[in-house]
């Protein structure tokens, strides 16, 4: 069923009958979701009091000034009307809601709307209604979800990979392991692409320096960001195109085209695999470029971004 109501803006109370008019915004709903299985909370120190939602109503602001405006128009042109109207004038002009009353006009008038009392936080009915929801006579609520899920809900992270895990629930599990299995867990299985400050929240008890020893068994340093290594992700020839790609990244930002294309073919089914974590690519300029930098980092670790690149010179 399509919902539509009308929302006046109400200007300044020093605006006239004709402002008021003029102010309209119509706002359109399309149709109501099923409630079903929806729930409301309330939350009352540590426990949170579910109450179970059975129907969505719909809310009309007050029509009033609009209705009364459409009044002084009729009675305008009655007047107009019965004097004849002057010789070469007109009838007033209608604006907006200044307009004849259709038959969408009478249907709205005739809807049986219901007068709704606001009551503020703190009065007799709002109190009632308030400790009605905190009852636990209530009935049971059956939960499909699982109290995992539920838990995961309230944490929302975004999807991993190819297993689909949360990224929250996942750091849950990765602090229970040694750090060295962080690392490979989490480039593997997470992000392949990290800032080195993100990284430190793997190992919250452990110093930079002992972190920075560990990282590059699991990762190469491009930028300033900490990519998985690609023998972690590939164990055949597309881990050395995808060190070819990295090793022309530490040179320059972006990468033509047309030498990727000679790398890894553009029909390749790896090649979005590879690509994706790793940069995006710019139609206008027929290029990919690297995703981002850490220059941060660059700038606090300046001997640790020596000896990485002297070890890139190796490849």
């Amino acid at each position: 069923m399509e919902q539509s109501s009308k929302c006046c803006l109400h200007p300044t109370a020093g605006s006239t009958t004709e402002q008021k008019r003029g102010e309209e915004e119509t706002l359109s709903s399309s149709k109501a979701e099923d409630v079903s299985d929806y729930a409301v909370g309330v939350l009352k120190g540590k426990l949170v009091h579910l109450n179970h939602i059975d129907a969505v109503v719909q809310l009309r602001p007050s029509m009033s000034h609009v209705i009364s405006g459409r009044a002084y128009n009729r009675k305008t042109l009655q007047s107009w009307e019965m004097n004849g109207g002057a010789s070469g004038s007109r009838a007033p002009s209608r604006k907006g809601d200044e307009r004849p009353e259709d038959s969408k006009d009478h249907a709205e008038d005739s809807e049986p709307w219901i007068s709704l009392t606001y009551q503020p936080a703190g009065s007799n009915i709002a109190t009632k209604y308030h400790d009605k929801m905190i009852s636990n006579d209530g009935v049971a609520i059956d939960f499909t979800m699982s109290n995992t899920d539920y838990v995961m809900s309230l944490c929302p992270g975004a999807s991993t990979s190819s297993k689909h895990i949360n990224k929250w629930q996942a750091i849950r599990e990765i602090l229970l392991l040694p750090l060295e299995e962080r690392l490979k867990k989490w480039f593997t299985e997470v992000s392949e692409v990290n800032h080195f400050d993100a990284l430190k929240h793997l190992a919250p008890t452990i110093s930079e320096e002992e972190i920075l020893k560990v990282l590059p068994d699991y990762a190469y340093l491009v930028r300033g960001l900490w990519v998985c290594k690609s023998s972690l992700l590939f164990d055949d020839g597309y881990a050395s195109k995808r060190d070819r790609i990295l090793l022309e990244f530490t040179k320059r930002e972006s990468i033509p085209e047309k030498i990727l294309a000679v790398w890894i073919k553009p029909d390749d089914l790896r090649r979005k695999r590879i690509l994706l974590p790793l940069c995006r690519r710019r139609g206008v300029l027929k290029d990919y470029k690297f995703k981002t930098s850490d220059l941060s980092f660059l700038k606090r670790y300046p001997d640790i971004v020596n000896e990485l690149e002297c070890a890139w010179s190796t490849h």
